[in-house]
């Protein structure tokens, strides 16, 4: 194999590898926000939420994916990129775990803040990973193909209607710590 071609390989395997990282977080973002929301009716019957718990909880999620897309983005100005998607990684698993374990609406409003600061955080981070460190001849198709992490939503609405019945509104959740750990 020519030096050329061997160079060429290893950056099309990095380049793979930052969209990879970037898609399967964002990926597993949008599946657990889009979850959240299909469960709003389960969680209301599993706490006795009122509608003005139940929206409030909702708003926290919203909340918190702002706030953490300012505040973690500063951060990963600062630290850096790579070091700023490894914080918010373990972020959000903490969230998720915490919302898998959720004992009482406190502890499911905390949990759903942890976990929405990383969502909000893991798009701007992610985007910006990837454009810094993929040339610019592909940089474009990169980021337009990340954008198809938004069908997490699509497999939050399949698990909710044919596994929601097998592993519970916790296992749900749970489900989502598997690609965090492998990232």
């Amino acid at each position: 194999m020519r030096l050329s071609s061997m160079a060429a390989s290893c950056r099309t395997l990095s380049h793979a590898r930052i969209y990879w990282t970037a898609f399967v977080g964002l990926f597993f973002d949008y599946y657990d926000l889009y979850l959240f929301i299909y469960l709003d009716r389960v969680l209301a019957g599993e706490f006795s939420l009122t509608q003005a718990a139940s929206n409030g909880l909702q708003f926290v999620g919203l909340a918190g994916v702002g706030i953490g897309a300012l505040g973690l983005g500063l951060l990963a100005d600062r630290w850096g990129r790579g070091r700023a998607m490894l914080v918010v990684f373990g972020v959000y698993g903490l969230g998720i775990a915490g919302l898998s374990l959720a004992w009482n609406l406190p502890s499911l409003m905390g949990f759903r803040l942890l976990a929405s600061l990383a969502l909000g955080a893991e798009w701007g981070v992610s985007h910006t990973f990837l454009a810094e460190r993929v040339d610019r001849g592909t940089r474009y198709r990169f980021a337009a193909l990340l954008q198809f992490a938004i069908l997490g939503g699509l497999l939050a609405a399949l698990a909710k209607t044919l596994l929601l019945p097998q592993l519970g509104w916790r296992g749900l959740f749970a489900v989502s710590l598997a690609p965090i750990a492998l990232l």
